[in-house]
């Protein structure tokens, strides 16, 4: 007996979200253990993994501390509208990362 069209189409489709679910599921899996790599090197070699919430990092002026979405020109351009301080936003952000790191570990904030 032949299949249908609309048989061959469902078949696709269920084969399409197994490999989508596929796919993200190894990459959620690669993150994880890239965390529990960088934990484990770094414990062994006598250091901490700290994680810190990277929310509005590349948004906060490392300047003057003004956050808001207009400091962001452009996906890499900063620029402050308060003190017009400019940089790169993956810069800013990494700074702003390191402060809250910083910050966790001297008063636990």
């Amino acid at each position: 007996m032949k299949e249908s069209p609309s048989q061959a189409l469902q078949q696709t489709l269920k084969d399409l979200e197994r490999a989508y679910i596929n796919f993200f599921s190894k990459r959620a899996q690669g993150w994880g253990e890239f965390r529990w790599q960088l934990e484990y090197k770094m414990t062994w070699r006598g250091g901490i993994l700290l994680a810190v919430p990277p929310h509005s990092t590349s948004r906060i002026c490392t300047g003057c501390g003004h956050l808001s979405k207009d400091n962001r020109k452009t996906q890499a351009k900063f620029e402050c509208v308060e003190c017009g301080d400019e940089n790169h936003a993956d810069l800013v952000g990494s700074i702003n990362i390191l402060e809250r790191g910083h910050r966790f570990l001297a008063c636990g904030e």
